[in-house]
C-alpha cells in the first residue's frame, strides 16, 4: 500500500538524517525563531533559485541593515538598495522588486499584518496569500505550514523530483497534483517532516544528476522511476 510505504520511507529518512539542522533550511529557521509570517515570507523569497548557503548570506545581510524586517521598512527601500543587500544568490534585482511589491501590497491590503489571513481556513488563506505579488503556491504553503500549522505540504524542486522517482506521482504532475498526493499520503502531524526530509533526500542521495541509488537508505522501497 502506497501510504504505508510512504510512512516507512519517512521513518527511515528520519533515522538516517536525525534531527533537522535549522542551518539547512532558512525559511524553517526564520519561522521557528521569529514566528513572524512576513519575515518568513521574505526568507522564502530569498531561497528562490539559489542554494540555502547563499540564501542565508542574503538574509543576514538584510538583517544587518534592517534588524527588524517589516513591510513598512522594506516598502520604503529602493530596489537598488535592497538588491545590493540580497545579491548573494543571484537575481537580486528581481527578488528585491518582489519583496518591495509584496511589502507595499501587505501594507495597503492588510495594514502590514498577515496574521489575519493565516487564521482563515487553509484553501481560503492560500488563495489570499497567492494574491500578494511574488507569492506563489510554494511560498504560501510554507507560511501556512510553518507559521500557521495548517495541514499542507510545500513542494520545491527536490520534493517534486523525489516524489516522482519514488512513484508517488506521475511524470508530468503539476505542483497542485504533488501537493494533494503528499497530503493524501502523510497524516497532518507528519507533513512538515515529510517536506523537510524529502528535501534532504533530494539533496544528499536523490540528486538531479547521477542519483546515488546504490547507497540510498530507502532504495529498496523506491520505484526508481528515473
Amino acid at each position: 500500500m502506497l501510504k504505508e510505504r510512504a510512512h516507512k520511507i519517512l521513518r527511515i529518512l528520519k533515522s538516517t538524517f536525525g534531527e533537522v539542522d535549522l542551518n539547512e533550511f532558512l525559511a524553517f529557521k526564520v519561522a521557528l525563531e521569529t514566528r513572524d509570517p512576513f519575515e518568513t515570507l521574505v526568507a522564502t523569497i530569498l531561497t528562490q533559485n539559489t542554494n540555502e548557503k547563499n540564501a542565508f548570506k542574503s538574509y543576514f545581510s538584510l538583517k544587518k541593515k534592517f534588524p527588524k524586517i517589516t513591510p513598512s521598512v522594506l516598502a520604503s527601500s529602493t530596489i537598488d538598495e535592497l538588491s545590493s543587500l540580497i545579491s548573494h544568490g543571484g537575481l537580486g534585482y528581481v527578488k528585491a522588486k518582489r519583496i518591495i511589491e509584496a511589502s507595499k501590497y501587505i501594507l495597503k491590503k492588510f495594514k502590514g499584518d498577515l496574521s489575519t489571513i493565516l487564521k482563515k481556513p487553509l484553501e481560503k488563506a492560500r488563495t489570499e496569500l497567492m494574491m500578494i505579488p511574488g507569492v506563489g503556491p510554494k511560498t504560501a504553503d510554507i507560511l501556512l505550514l510553518m507559521i500557521a500549522n495548517k495541514p499542507t505540504v510545500p513542494v520545491d524542486t527536490h520534493v517534486m523530483r523525489v516524489s516522482y522517482r519514488l512513484g508517488f506521482i506521475a511524470k508530468n504532475a503539476k505542483y497542485e497534483d504533488v501537493r494533494r498526493k503528499l497530503i493524501e499520503l502523510f497524516c497532518p502531524d507528519k507533513r512538515l517532516e515529510a517536506h523537510l526530509y524529502l528535501i534532504l533526500l533530494g539533496r544528499r542521495f536523490c540528486t538531479a544528476r547521477k542519483p546515488k541509488c546504490n547507497i540510498c537508505p530507502i532504495s529498496e522501497f523506491c520505484a526508481k522511476v528515473i
